[in-house]
């Protein structure tokens, strides 16, 4: 299949991507995080945040076209080991 997105979607994605951002840093400023994650994030928010962007970047491409997402960027579902 073909993309059938365009900058509009890249910039919603962006504008996820400042909103995690303010998100941690947030979560830093009223101690729900420690200061060292920001300089050296552990392992659980690195796969957070990895996990929270995938589904954003789905949602935002489903929401508004409402055709396959999976093909057209190139992922695939794991079949097992």
């Amino acid at each position: 299949m073909e993309p059938y997105w365009n900058y509009e979607d890249l910039g919603a994605f962006f504008f996820v991507l400042v909103f995690l951002n303010a998100m941690v840093r947030l979560a830093v400023r009223i101690h729900l995080l420690r200061p060292s994650e920001l300089i050296s994030p552990s392992l659980a928010l690195q796969s957070f945040i990895i996990i929270f962007l995938g589904v954003a970047l789905y949602a935002v491409l489903k929401c508004r076209y409402h055709q396959s997402v999976m093909a057209p960027l190139g992922w695939m579902i794991p079949s097992g080991f």
